[in-house]
């Protein structure tokens, strides 16, 4: 748990850079009370990236094993592994199906490969919503589901009382906050005045419409909002009601708005849809795919070509893997040699084995990694024979060699995994993102080793604050250097979700 203030710090020039490319609005924490599965105090047992398995110590709504796995949204622009400690506690609230979303997006992602991973989860998080870190000192101030509290009490005390309120209470309660929140008292303060001494659902509703009659333009956006965040029951039954002229000229149909009330409000599909499955690409099409792959640069490429020669001619795919170079011009080719081959390597459906032993020799360390991490899944002796040769190799690459080593039981590989705290991560560009996501790893790995041997994990120094990024990191390496030294002997290093990943083939 000490080692949690260090995390927040490594991610925050990231989490800037996603707060300018993608926009979540978050949901009120009534509303994410209301529609969640389950809301409780939930303590890390078993360290992990995106997934973790907690045991329950509260439960405040729903139903729960002892123990449960919550499943966390990543962000491509953001923390794309975000992981969890074992020992630290959270408020969560979690979805059985998929977690409901506000987003806004401005931007295209790219590929992270960790995503990959199909870990079953008993909850579902939205993207940055639904979980609160808990301190040591519950009576303290504590922001809960993006809101302050005097403490954990009372919050609890709050959600208590809002759960038991009746359905028409809770509809009222969520439109009045909804209005507050949407609302902005400058545009017409006396809209927001007259919604908030309304006592009946209908009341609001008749006011926010005929106001959006009256100015849609400044209005209307709010409108949609606020029937969104807080509509329920009577506003459906208000809205279906309506005469058609009374509904005002916006984007949204009032159809349309009554379809998203009700598919928020009808409980999940049992059998949720299967994925379509890609067809195969004729033989027109993969030789244009061909052809781009030999003759053209990467970012000109068709957008079906590299998956589907991975899946249809993996033998050219490796062959040019093994002589490929980098161009490494701007962020986006920072990380392209990891992305595309671990692309080719959960893609590529035979001969898994040879290829992979192919791309042992290509000039992009990269590649020649991500050959042998894969192929511990076809031959483990001769995959960790090659780790340990590409455990020498400068930066991430050698790191990720000697970490997959350490997953796999090597704790002779856990000090070359660790050197991947004196670096840190490139921050101000995208180019820092495997780094990170490499850090997370190795303390995730390290998290259980401590947990399973009941030995705490280091405390750090105290730091004034004045530190450069490279004392500061340098000081965590050496930190964690000497406590493994330290405590080694007594340590045992695993993964324990390659009980999933060896099933999956997946790193």
């Amino acid at each position: 748990m000490m080692t949690r203030p260090f995390l927040l710090a490594l991610c925050f020039f990231v989490c800037m850079a996603c707060a300018n490319a993608t926009r979540v609005d978050p949901m009120l924490w009534e509303e994410l009370v209301l529609r969640c599965d389950f809301l409780g105090v939930v303590t890390c047992v078993t360290a992990g990236g995106n997934v973790a398995r907690y045991r329950v110590e509260e439960c405040w709504k729903g139903t729960a094993s002892n123990t449960v796995l919550i499943a966390m949204a990543p962000n491509y622009w953001g923390q794309q592994y975000q992981v969890v400690l074992v020992g630290e506690r959270y408020l969560v609230a979690g979805f059985r199906a998929e977690a409901p979303s506000q987003i806004t997006s401005f931007t295209m992602s790219g590929t992270v490969p960790v995503w990959w991973r199909n870990i079953p989860a008993d909850y579902r998080l939205p993207l940055f919503q639904g979980m609160s870190y808990l301190s040591e000192h519950p009576a303290s101030p504590i922001s809960l589901l993006h809101e302050e509290w005097p403490d954990l009490a009372a919050f609890h005390t709050a959600v208590r009382e809002f759960l038991a309120a009746a359905p028409a209470e809770q509809e009222l309660r969520l439109l009045h906050r909804a209005s507050v929140k949407y609302l902005h008292p400058g545009w017409d303060g006396k809209l927001l005045e007259t919604v908030q001494k309304a006592t009946t659902v209908e009341a609001i509703l008749s006011a926010l419409l005929s106001a959006c009659n009256a100015a849609p333009e400044r209005v209307g956006h709010e409108l949609i909002s606020i029937l969104r965040t807080g509509g329920r029951e009577q506003t459906i039954a208000y809205l279906t009601a309506l005469p058609g002229e009374q509904w005002p000229k916006l984007r949204l149909s009032r159809d349309e708005l009554l379809t998203d009330l009700r598919e928020r409000l009808a409980p999940p599909p049992a059998n949720p849809p299967a994925p379509e499955q890609e067809t195969s690409s004729t033989e027109q099409e993969l030789t244009a795919f061909r052809t781009a792959l030999k003759e053209q640069p990467i970012n000109k490429w068709p957008y079906r070509a590299y998956p589907t020669l991975c899946r249809q001619d993996p033998a050219l795919v490796a062959s040019w893997l093994a002589r490929w170079h980098n161009t490494n011009k701007d962020w986006q080719d920072a990380e392209r040699p990891y992305q595309m081959a671990s692309t080719f390597a959960v893609l590529c459906p035979t001969n898994r084995a040879r290829y992979f032993r192919q791309l042992l020799s290509a000039p992009e360390p990269f590649v020649r990694v991500t050959g042998a991490v894969y192929l511990c899944f076809e031959d483990r002796n001769a995959g960790m024979t090659a780790l340990k040769t590409l455990s020498v190799l400068e930066g991430d690459a050698g790191v990720w060699a000697a970490l997959t080593r350490a997953r796999r039981g090597d704790r002779t590989a856990v000090p070359r995994a660790l050197q991947v705290f004196a670096t840190p991560a490139d921050t101000v560009s995208m180019r820092g993102n495997a780094h990170d996501i490499l850090q997370a790893r190795v303390m995730e790995l390290l998290s259980n080793a401590a947990a399973q041997a009941n030995i705490p994990l280091p405390t750090l120094p105290k730091l004034t604050g004045n530190e450069s990024q490279q004392a500061r990191t340098t000081t965590f390496y050496q930190c964690y250097l000497r406590w493994w030294k330290q405590h080694a002997n007594r340590l045992a290093v695993s993964d324990p979700w390659m009980v999933y990943l060896e099933k999956q083939k997946i790193d």
